[in-house]
C-alpha cells in the first residue's frame, strides 16, 4: 500500500485489505523453507534483489496461495519453483 498517492486511495485499499482473512506468515518453517528455496534460485543462477519478496513467494507456495504481482523477481521464482500467480482477467 505504499505505492498510493492519494490518501483516498491509500484508505480504499486499506479497507478492502482488512477484510481479508489475516495469516501470519513467517515461523521457522517458512523461514528455514526461504533460504533453501534463495539458495536454490541461486544455484540456477538467478539472485532475487529483495529477501522480503523470496519469503512472500516461499509463504504462498507452502500455503497454496496465487500472488498478484508487477515484479520481475516474483516472474523468476514463478519460473524457477512452481509460485502459482494470478493473472486477472483485463476486458
Amino acid at each position: 500500500m505504499q505505492g498510493f498517492k492519494q490518501q483516498e486511495h491509500f484508505e480504499n485499499a486499506k479497507e478492502l485489505l482488512l477484510s481479508f482473512t489475516y495469516q501470519n506468515m513467517v515461523g521457522n518453517k517458512i523461514a528455514v523453507k526461504s533460504a533453501e528455496n534463495y539458495r536454490q534460485l541461486r544455484s540456477n543462477g538467478i539472485t532475487i534483489q529483495k529477501t522480503i519478496d523470496v519469503i512472500i513467494a516461499t509463504f504462498c507456495i507452502e500455503n497454496k496461495h496465487q500472488l498478484l504481482h508487477s515484479d520481475r523477481d516474483f516472474a523468476a521464482i514463478e519460473i524457477n519453483l512452481s509460485l502459482q500467480v494470478y493473472h486477472p482477467k483485463i476486458n
